[in-house]
């Protein structure tokens, strides 16, 4: 298990949804995101190192990474995010959507009593 940490800022934009579509579209054009299956393809576990029952489940994982490698870089956000599978991106790139409360792969208002910890903002004029 892992993480990492990571933040963005945009100009104020009305429609949330789009600034959010529009970051995740510059942040994939940058290049600036984990690319696990260039990482990982080529990895050569050590077998021993972990239980009999993960070994065909590494095999068939890195099998999967080979071949993902073997159609090129991806030339979209999800074909991206399909060849990171469950590492994600460690970006913007895993953020798909916005939700009215918090949800996996999604960006949601802080509530208001949190604000005060959270930031000093002020609405845009």
């Amino acid at each position: 298990m892992g993480a990492s940490e990571w933040w963005y800022c945009v100009p104020y934009r009305a429609d949330i949804e789009a600034a959010l579509h529009a970051l995740r579209q510059q942040v994939f054009e940058s290049g600036d995101y984990l690319k696990v299956a260039i990482e990982l393809a080529d990895v050569e576990f050590d077998l021993d190192n972990f239980p009999p029952e993960m070994h065909a489940m590494l095999r068939t994982h890195q099998a999967e990474l080979r071949r993902l490698l073997d159609r090129g870089e991806p030339q979209t956000i999800e074909q991206r995010l399909e060849y990171n599978m469950e590492s994600g991106t460690h970006s913007i790139l895993d953020v798909e959507r916005l939700s009215p409360t918090p949800d996996f792969g999604a960006v949601s208002p802080v509530p208001q009593a949190d604000l005060p910890e959270c930031a000093v903002w002020r609405s845009p004029a």
